[in-house]
């Protein structure tokens, strides 16, 4: 007999439609493994449910990472073969990174996963997914942390959890920094798929050490995305809270160095008059590289390994507030496969 921690946050997996609206409901998170039994016979495995939260994750803020932290810290997780966080599919992503890099040296198998519709929704594939992360821990006890989640071609992907992609627009389909998932679930059973960059089994089974959670996240980040005539006068730089900037790059490893207030150099100076680091995420390196970037780097532009937005976002969110180590320090470290070599 498996005994698992489920961890029910809410999103769509945890939701109801009423009235062509749909929310949060406690009798839809209750109604998942029922639901599960009953389509899977599995009577082999021991749920504990707590529920620290019920929002659609969109409304995610780091006050509720901090709830789930609290959550999962006081469940005693290190006692269950395994923990199956539910969670809404937007900001999936980003909690999947959270869960990696505190939880990665564990040595127990946490599964986060979510649903493209309610339960009650013949598209859902929400019963599917979780049954899913069951087998993974029941059948493969890999420890680490990962998130599964059914594409719109019926695949069950399985992504290693820094490398999780926020799912795509129009299928609803995530993707893996790198390249694609670490693997597939077919039949019960993980099969690892080839690739590049991908961490071998054996380093996922290894001893690594936990990093210490923030008490509070108080300091904020300031995330930038490119796009032509970004206008860099509009940030407000004398807000206190703004400790530092995580700037995404287009795939050349570019940004605007059009002199003036579009110019991402010239924004990199004036935060550095101000003590705000800028981070950007990332720099092709091994190969010759454009102006634009030299300038930037030249600014004074901290340079990330090759490492998702979404794992890069929350790791400079903690980073901020903890005191352990110098901010850039602590994000040119590596903590849980989110670096793709």
């Amino acid at each position: 007999m498996k005994n698992i921690l489920v961890v029910m946050t809410g999103g769509t997996i945890g939701s109801a439609a009423r009235g062509g609206v749909i929310d949060v409901s406690e009798k839809a998170g209750g109604e998942l493994i029922e639901r599960f039994r009953k389509e899977t016979g599995e009577r082999d495995v021991q749920f504990h449910v707590i529920r620290p939260m019920e929002m659609l994750s969109e409304n995610c803020t780091p006050a509720h990472w901090r709830t789930l932290i609290t959550a999962l810290d006081g469940a005693g997780m290190a006692q269950y073969d395994g923990v199956i966080v539910t969670h809404g599919s937007d900001t999936l992503s980003y909690t999947a990174s959270l869960l990696g890099y505190l939880y990665g040296g564990l040595g127990v198998p946490i599964v986060i996963t979510a649903s493209g519709a309610p339960l009650d929704d013949p598209r859902s594939n929400g019963v599917r997914n979780f049954a899913a992360a069951v087998a993974l821990i029941k059948n493969e006890g890999l420890p680490g942390v990962f998130a599964v989640y059914e594409n719109s071609r019926g695949v069950m992907d399985v992504f290693l959890a820094t490398r999780l992609m926020e799912a795509d627009l129009f299928t609803g389909d995530f993707s893996g920094f790198g390249g694609g998932p670490f693997g597939v679930m077919e039949g019960g059973r993980l099969k690892v798929c080839a690739r590049e960059g991908s961490p071998p089994l054996d380093a996922l089974k290894a001893p690594r050490p936990q990093l210490r959670a923030p008490r509070a996240f108080e300091s904020g980040v300031l995330a930038i995305a490119p796009y032509p005539g970004l206008d860099y006068t509009l940030f407000d730089l004398s807000r206190p809270d703004v400790k530092a900037v995580l700037h995404r790059l287009y795939h050349s490893s570019t940004a605007c160095a059009t002199p003036g207030r579009h110019a991402l150099a010239e924004f990199i100076r004036r935060c550095r008059e101000r003590g705000i680091e800028v981070f950007v995420q990332s720099v092709r390196g091994g190969r010759d590289m454009y102006v634009t970037a030299h300038e930037m780097l030249q600014a004074g532009a901290i340079a990330l390994p090759m490492m998702s937005f979404e794992a890069a976002y929350v790791k400079l969110c903690l980073a901020v507030n903890q005191s352990e180590l110098p901010v850039r320090e602590f994000m040119l470290r590596p903590v849980y496969f989110e670096f793709v070599e």
